[in-house]
């Protein structure tokens, strides 16, 4: 008799189909801690060495150099203030056009002597491979010691999230912070607890405190998970509101005080009606740049206001009329716009064309961003290969996917670029890690029935 084949192991959520309070630490192994920490190693010298020899003679570009300043104005006790009316005319100009958190951030390495263009720039390879850690513990809590070593050596060499690291923008924080929500959603998940919950809520408006856009992480991740993970209504409406104060305490100092520094009140931040602006004209709806965006969509609105001297929320007053102007104008294009902005976001409108375009905005280099781009499709794949073969029900791994839904919903209000993907490079890594295992493991061999010998 030909013994049956003994089943092939499943991740740990398997066995704890539905989230709860089980301790699940024996299915998925202990945390391996070598295999982390050589990944971070080889990540801080792949992030060493593009940030030295490629990244500093090209400085700060784009928003890096505005983040920079901003900090830099923050240091100098100019409060956040618009570093270009500072250094053009020595006034204080009230800025919130982006959120504060990166601001924050590299006030904080300056103090810690990462100083001047460079510092920050180093200080950008710290956190991301900090990201690498904290992203193979996600893996680990998910499913287990193989992917979360996986996970770790995807993130140490995936240009999606080594070559933000050394720009001194909001991204690469928002991975990390990204990914540090995740693991504690996982963990309030398998074993909800009122500190957990609170938590839970303050690194979620941490988030967004780094890219607007992420604010969705509060009704997309925080709010369903605590009505998934406790088993009494009277728990999950006390879950909720323990996580509700504690992102409205990490959220209301910013908040507030945009309610009352500006001519009219700024809820959180400007950049949005900045970004309306750039996205609304005949340039970023028709032609070769559909659903990109253009300078030339608001320059006109922009010298009006600077010769009237307005403040910055009366700029954004001004900005968003004339966008919603022009998309009520074009309703008709509307679709075709939206479609092609979420396309390009994904790498899969113009993907060529879209290289090219961020390359040449942001300041990179266009071999860097390819490889950024086919790292992604090749996690995508594997991720749908997770999805796929993933043994226990597929509504736990849903939380991977949402910090891209929020930058795809970013991309969809705003315009088309790869950067509204960056955090959502964390859950495809994951799932990715989680889908090499069922590629290399072997199918076991079929059984046979012994055959009768012929009568």
């Amino acid at each position: 008799m030909i013994a049956a084949s003994p089943p092939v192991p499943t991740t740990a959520d398997a066995a704890h189909a539905d989230g709860g309070t089980t301790d699940r630490t024996a299915t998925r192994g202990a945390v391996p801690w070598l295999g982390l920490a050589l990944s971070a190693l080889v990540g801080l010298a792949v992030r060493l060495v593009y940030t030295i020899h490629w990244r500093y003679d090209a400085g700060l570009k784009y928003d890096g150099a505005t983040y920079f300043a901003r900090s830099q104005g923050l240091l100098a006790g100019r409060s956040f203030t618009d570093p270009e009316a500072w250094f053009f005319r020595q006034t204080y100009s009230e800025n919130a056009v982006h959120p504060p958190g990166a601001t924050i951030w590299l006030a904080i390495g300056d103090r810690l002597g990462f100083h001047g263009g460079h510092g920050a720039q180093l200080f950008g390879t710290v956190l991301g491979t900090a990201t690498i850690v904290v992203v193979g513990l996600l893996a680990w809590q998910l499913a287990g010691r193989g992917p979360a070593v996986f996970a770790a050596a995807i993130v140490a060499i995936h240009p999606g999230f080594w070559a933000l690291d050394p720009t001194a923008m909001a991204d690469s924080p928002a991975q990390f912070c990204t990914a540090l929500l995740l693991v504690l959603l996982y963990r309030f998940w398998d074993a909800p607890t009122d500190s957990k919950a609170g938590w839970l809520g303050l690194v979620a408006a941490a988030c967004a405190l780094f890219r607007s856009e992420l604010i969705l992480y509060l009704p997309l991740l925080v709010a369903p998970v605590c009505l998934l993970a406790s088993p009494t209504w009277r728990r999950r409406l006390r879950h909720g509101a323990i996580a509700l104060l504690w992102a409205g305490l990490a959220l209301s100092p910013w908040v507030g005080w945009n309610l009352v520094r500006f001519e009219h009140p700024v809820p959180f931040a400007t950049g949005f009606d900045v970004s309306l602006g750039y996205a609304q004209c005949d340039p970023a709806w028709y032609g070769e740049n559909t659903g990109f965006w253009s300078v030339l969509c608001s320059d006109k609105v922009r010298a009006q206001a600077a010769a009237d001297g307005v403040d910055e929320s009366e700029l954004g007053r001004r900005t968003r009329a004339q966008a919603e102007a022009y998309a009520k104008d074009h309703l008709g294009r509307g679709p075709v716009v939206v479609a092609a902005r979420v396309g390009r976001t994904l790498g899969v409108y113009q993907p060529i064309r879209q290289l090219h375009l961020s390359a040449d905005v942001e300041g990179k280099e266009f071999g860097v961003v390819a490889a950024g781009a086919v790292f992604t499709l090749l996690t995508a794949v594997l991720a749908a290969v997770a999805w796929w073969r993933w043994p226990g029900p597929r509504r736990r791994l849903v939380p991977l996917l949402v910090p891209l839904l929020a930058g795809l919903a970013g991309a969809a209000l705003t315009f088309g670029s790869i950067r509204y993907r960056a955090p959502g490079e964390v859950g495809l890594v994951v799932l990715a890690a989680i889908g090499i295992p069922h590629l290399l493991r072997r199918p076991p061999p079929e059984t046979q029935r012994p055959t009768s010998p012929s009568a």
